[in-house]
């Protein structure tokens, strides 16, 4: 409770991470923190005792998008997709190219897409073991510079596959066609 007002949030509890070190762990929070766009679930804050640590984040009512895509019920029209394609699209220019401290996601997947109360798409950026956070661009080394590229592309890729407009549904097709052979 703060300020006499209630809020639901979610905590992400970290295991194994006995081998990272307390100055790691805070630069992690430090980055984490500064990042902030509508197209990004926000970390509100962490606790860390010892080797318990915790992350607290803005809840996100709706689950991931694999959840919404993945159950009929809940399955956006064509232009709801065509939205939370922009969402992502959003969010990932925020992170490669707007944000304070430049990062490359490494792990874009309607799993860690996230969806609030209004149904609008925030990426989850979880610890620096999932992305790559570059440095100033004129300290970065020429095979460190394809790199980047390539894992820009990686990200952008995996962004058509599992959230452009069509937002998988390639596997709801295939799953179609084996429900009709049997």
């Amino acid at each position: 409770m703060l300020n006499g007002l209630t809020k639901v949030v979610a905590v992400k509890r970290l295991d194994n991470i006995s081998n990272q070190g307390e100055r790691e762990f805070q630069n992690e929070m430090r980055i984490i923190g500064r990042t902030h766009h509508q197209n990004l679930v926000r970390l509100l804050g962490y606790c860390h005792d010892g080797a318990n640590r915790l992350l607290i984040y803005e809840y996100m009512i709706n689950g991931s998008l694999s959840d919404v895509l993945f159950t009929p019920e809940r399955r956006p029209c064509w232009i709801d997709r065509v939205e939370i394609a922009r969402d992502v699209a959003r969010g990932l220019l925020y992170l490669h190219e707007e944000c304070d401290t430049q990062i490359i996601h490494c792990d874009i997947k309607s799993q860690n897409i996230l969806m609030d109360e209004n149904r609008q798409a925030k990426i989850s950026v979880g610890r620096e073991r999932d992305f790559a956070v570059l440095v100033e661009k004129a300290m970065i080394a020429e095979e460190v510079k394809r790199a980047e590229k390539q894992n820009r592309e990686k990200d952008r890729n995996r962004f058509r596959r599992d959230s452009g407009p069509s937002g998988g549904a390639n596997r709801i097709i295939k799953r179609a066609k084996v429900e009709k052979l049997v």
